[in-house]
């Protein structure tokens, strides 16, 4: 699954580390999950046939697995949101085994969304403002070499953003009208990627390091927050950038490797934000937290010594933060949420699996 996506194989580009032969300390043991409080949403896909592709896009409610494919080839749901009790699922499908079409379900139902011209694409992100459906991805256009253009759909209306070589959008909101994302581009096929965000098709740079992406972003009081990663010239390291001047870059429990931050959500003027890093061994999934008292790094207790870990999506309620990301390795990987830490592993297909959004209700 993720050697084909573009989300995801910019992830594990990025969390595909170094690893020395210093062992760190052992991890806590994962604990018991006591399922009680308000419903957990996720979406993502699981894998039903190794000799496939086979994933097939869904979401779940608690455990309780909704399958979404439409075609039988290939999916994934990349985005989810709650609105007057419907689940809103964004992602893509593959048509007819053939093209990779960005879409987004209403319940079950699934709508294409037009792109283009290209060849194939993908819906990264959605959210809902004034009855609106607001989706962020990007496409593969026409041009040679074929290059991926970052775009918008509102209400399914297509808003292509950059003229660049090849960019990318990943997180979306809208206030007062205006439609916010974030992602990354590219001005040529040896530059390096730049991370960003759009106000409406405005393109802002968030300079930082050698190399850099956004993946998820907020706005508080008119300020836009965006988290991803820079390079720094030896590692990843993952950041929050507020506004256009400020970068705070974000702890890793003493590590020396890289790091990656997902996803961000404001509750109460902390900011909480979701990612992963490498801690020489593992992959560990993670949170920060970043308040008037300073930043604090939160990992998930079990992973680290011999089990990995990623998270890619955040969400808080009621003073509870909830991740949802996937545990295991290459090859197999399974779907799993995190509520305050306690650990539930989601059902899915024989192979593998992951949750890519999150949202609680």
């Amino acid at each position: 699954m993720r050697k084909k996506l573009v989300l995801i194989a910019a992830f594990i580009a990025i969390l595909a580390f170094i690893i020395s032969g210093c062992k760190p300390a052992a991890s806590p043991t994962k604990p018991v999950v006591t399922q009680t409080g308000p419903t957990v949403y996720t979406a993502g896909y699981y894998e039903t046939d190794d000799t496939g592709p086979y994933y097939n896009p869904c979401y779940w409610a608690g455990t309780t697995m909704t399958n979404l494919y439409a075609d039988g080839y290939d999916g994934a749901a990349f985005g989810i949101t709650i609105s007057a009790g419907t689940v809103y699922t964004a992602g893509y499908d593959e048509i007819g085994g053939a093209i990779d079409s960005p879409c987004y379900w209403t319940g079950t139902t699934r709508h294409i969304l037009p792109f283009g011209p290209g060849y194939e694409g993908y819906a990264n992100a959605l959210t809902i403002a004034n009855n609106e459906i607001y989706i962020a991805g990007n496409y593969e256009n026409t041009e040679s070499p074929q290059q991926m253009t970052a775009c918008y759909w509102a209400n399914g209306v297509e808003q292509d953003l950059t003229e660049e070589y090849d960019a990318c959008a990943y997180g979306i909101t809208v206030s007062g009208g205006t439609v916010y994302t974030a992602g990354y581009y590219q001005v040529s096929s040896t530059a390096q990627h730049i991370a960003c965000h759009w106000n409406g098709t405005t393109k802002i740079d968030l300079g930082s390091g050698s190399d850099a992406q956004a993946y998820g972003l907020a706005l508080v009081n008119g300020v836009v927050y965006a988290v991803g990663y820079y390079n720094n010239g030896t590692n990843d390291v993952p950041c929050c950038w507020e506004g256009l001047l400020t970068r705070v870059d974000l702890p890793l429990n003493s590590s020396t490797y890289s790091g990656v931050a997902t996803s961000i959500f404001i509750y109460y003027g902390n900011i909480f934000i979701g990612g992963s890093y490498n801690n020489g061994m593992n992959d560990v999934p993670c949170y920060w937290t970043l308040a008037y008292t300073g930043t604090t790094e939160t990992d998930m207790p079990g992973y680290g010594l011999n089990t990995a870990g990623d998270s890619w999506a955040i969400f808080v309620n009621n003073n509870t933060v909830y991740l949802g990301g996937t545990n295991g390795s290459d090859p197999f990987y399974g779907p799993c949420y995190w509520v305050n830490g306690a650990e539930t592993d989601l059902p899915y297909g024989q192979y593998d699996g992951e949750v890519y959004a999150i949202g609680v209700q």
